[in-house]
């Protein structure tokens, strides 16, 4: 259980514990399903978007989600003999989102599902001050 052991390192050492007074409701909710083998991000994405639809629940605050994607295999391996996706046509499309996000920016292209813009910013009130690395950030100490 390495993903509980390290955060809570980092929180004794910060000397922070668990907020017993928040009431937010609390609510983790997570969903797996056995696609038909591709790499093809609208297919992943759609899948992704019918799970979260079973997830959702509206009136609570969501802070994180993740997709992880198990079993990947070579995507030159025959992985299934009846596919009911075109992969060339599949491929052609990727190979040209790809092409287009390399050549102008990461996100030039991307599906109506992720959002025309990006409203959220990592939130760093807890960061560690860089005394070494910026000047106007350095202590100052006086003498009286």
């Amino acid at each position: 259980m390495t993903a509980a052991f390290t955060p809570n390192s980092s929180i004794r050492r910060n000397g922070f514990v668990t907020n017993p007074h928040n009431g937010d409701a609390w609510y983790s909710a997570s969903r797996a399903a056995q696609i038909e083998p591709t790499s093809d991000t609208l297919a992943l994405l759609s899948e992704t978007m019918r799970l979260l639809r079973v997830c959702w629940r509206p009136g609570h605050r969501y802070f994180k989600a993740g997709v992880m994607l198990a079993n990947l295999t070579p995507a030159r391996q025959q992985v299934q003999m009846f596919a009911t996706r075109d992969a060339a046509k599949s491929a052609r499309a990727m190979a040209a989102i790809d092409a287009v996000n390399a050549r102008f920016g990461r996100g030039m292209l991307r599906t109506a599902a992720t959002g025309t813009t990006m409203t959220w910013a990592s939130r760093q009130a807890r960061h560690s001050p860089r005394y070494t690395t910026r000047a106007e950030e350095m202590l100052v100490a006086k003498a009286f």
